[in-house]
């Protein structure tokens, strides 16, 4: 009798990889976890009211109420998504119509030509490139404030670094985290800390040698963290969390294939850069904000479609082709948008608020700081405006502030670092999600996944600058 024989797997095992979800499904998870939260919390509110100060309607700290609730069910589920696409309608016509007028900018060719001689002339300077350009945004962050504003420059960020031989995440990063440390630092953000002053009745932009100097440090440890990546990547370039990705970026600019950088691309160039100096003095001095910058860059578009020698039918192909392949990002801001309106559909925003400032107010002081701090964070999750988050939750913690003991300007501090760096890091960040469209559709767990390191060193050093502030009792009060 034979004895029966047995079959072994001899083969390599597959190792188990959590595969994080596509990102429509991710957002659209996280709006019917927010829908079942409806369900389940208590719903409440409190009453807004003008703020003479800031123009803005700010929450009454001493009215919430519990309300009957107002469960989202699966059609208000769904009509959230249009409705937060329509709240959010300005960002997703500039990401659109920025990408649709800079395919016919890339189509002329004089963008691959002109980095191609830039890169020529830089060679062996890298690192100075990337410092200087992350110290370029992160100024542009910390001083004016700007966060959509930075997303037309995108593009050329990546164009840059894939010429100088890196990637697109160093290319996005030097533009988005350079503004990130920036605004974090918010020196003379109006829109964050002058906003979150002015309803604790803080002197505007008071305590700014104190915020000068996280700024600082905030800059000083992005640049180390993209010098850092980009010395590993020229070693080796498969380091990269997207090198298997195919990405909607400009062609590789061979350096060894110089083209020839005509007349025509030198007046594309100019139109372009006379574009950018525009814009930038429309958004200082004229109050130019996503509406405007989007006009602008549509002539811009068709400006250095004719320079470049396209007939009109020749640029509507362009434009077109441009507006189809930044589509998907474009809906994943809008998808970003409509968390937030499930949230308010279901009257569960201000319960969140009052549950989070409740365990704060028996803390001891310092760690009542740092609560404050962490709530914050939080926050940001649900509401990534800066001003938005500003108005719902300052109103809250400014005297949650005296009464555990700590100083306004602490409260401002730690709302200012809570609301800013998770902005690079959150799904929920529409910002985030149109600047990862704009740079060729880097997927966003494959920018968690490089950018996580980053974020924690980030949110600690704040921490540090949050507890120092609280010890030494940053004021005037």
């Amino acid at each position: 009798m034979s004895s029966s024989s047995v079959k072994t797997d001899t083969g390599p095992k597959k190792k188990f990889r959590l595969r994080v979800p596509h990102v429509y499904v991710l957002l659209i998870m996280i709006m019917i976890i927010a829908a079942i939260a409806s369900y389940v919390m208590p719903a409440g509110e409190y009453v807004r009211v003008k703020d003479e100060a800031t123009g803005r309607m700010v929450i009454d700290p001493t009215t919430f109420q519990e309300i009957e609730k107002t469960p989202v069910g699966l059609f208000s589920l769904a009509l959230a998504i249009p409705e937060g696409m329509a709240n959010g309608v300005d960002i997703i016509f500039l990401i659109i119509l920025v990408c649709a007028s800079f395919e016919i900018v890339n189509a002329t060719g004089a963008f691959n030509t002109g980095i191609a001689y830039l890169v020529k002339k830089l060679a062996g300077k890298e690192s100075i490139v990337i410092a200087g350009v992350t110290i370029l945004f992160s100024t542009i962050g910390a001083f004016l404030g700007w966060a959509e504003g930075v997303l037309v420059f995108i593009p050329l960020g990546v164009a840059l670094s894939k010429a100088m031989g890196y990637d697109a995440l160093l290319g996005m990063g030097m533009v988005v985290l350079g503004t990130g440390a920036g605004f974090a630092g918010g020196v003379t953000n109006i829109y964050t800390v002058g906003v979150a002053q002015a309803i604790a009745k803080l002197p505007l932009f008071s305590g700014l040698g104190f915020r000068f100097v996280a700024y600082v440090t905030f800059t000083i440890i992005t640049i180390v963290f993209l010098l850092l990546y980009a010395k590993k990547l020229k070693k080796d370039p498969e380091i990269s969390p997207v090198h298997d990705v195919k990405l909607a970026t400009m062609e590789e600019i061979d350096l060894s294939e110089m083209p020839k950088f005509t007349a025509r691309h030198k007046g594309v160039i100019a139109v372009v850069i006379a574009g950018f100096a525009i814009t930038i003095y429309g958004t200082i001095n004229l109050g130019w904000f996503l509406r405007q910058i989007s006009a602008m860059f549509i002539l811009v578009g068709i400006a250095a479609g004719f320079v470049g020698g396209f007939t009109p039918s020749e640029m509507a192909e362009h434009f077109a082709n441009g507006a189809k392949a930044i589509i998907f990002g474009a809906v994943t801001t809008g998808l970003a948008r409509s968390i937030l309106v499930v949230m308010e559909k279901g009257h569960i925003i201000d319960s969140v608020i009052h549950s989070l400032a409740g365990l704060v107010e028996g803390l001891p002081t310092i760690m009542a700081a740092m609560g404050m701090y962490c709530i914050q964070l939080v926050m940001n999750f649900f509401i990534p405006s800066g001003s938005g988050q500003a108005v719902t939750t300052m109103p809250i913690m400014a005297p949650l502030a005296d009464i555990v003991g700590t100083t306004r300007q602490v409260a401002v501090l730690a709302f200012q670092y809570g609301d800013s760096f998770t902005n690079a890091l959150f799904p929920t960040s529409g910002v985030l999600l149109a600047g990862l469209a704009m740079a060729g559709g880097i997927p966003w767990d494959r920018w968690a996944k490089w950018v996580w390191k980053l974020m924690l060193a980030w949110i600690v050093s704040a921490g540090v600058f949050v507890t120092i502030a609280h010890f030494i009792k940053l004021g005037p009060f």
